[in-house]
């Protein structure tokens, strides 16, 4: 129960760095590093078939507010 706990309070206490770095209309080299990691896990799970597909979902994710609905969700399931 323990490791549950601290999980959820590193998930609490990330969530604000983020939703800053998964803000629709910000641009800069953060976001390209969440974009690069995103991608890796989307040709992973087969999401995708190349990187630069890849890219172009989770760019889509983000601009459309999908991935910080995603952030928001994760929030309240780690607090319950």
């Amino acid at each position: 129960m323990k490791h549950v706990l601290n999980h959820r309070v590193r998930a609490r206490a990330l969530q604000p760095v983020v939703m800053r770095l998964i803000q629709p209309d910000a641009r800069h080299p953060r976001r390209d590093i969440v974009l690069v990691n995103a991608s890796a896990g989307l040709v992973a799970a087969g999401k995708a078939q190349t990187f630069r597909d890849a890219m172009t979902l989770a760019a889509a994710s983000i601009d459309s507010g999908a991935a910080q609905n995603k952030v928001q969700a994760l929030a309240r399931f780690t607090s319950i």
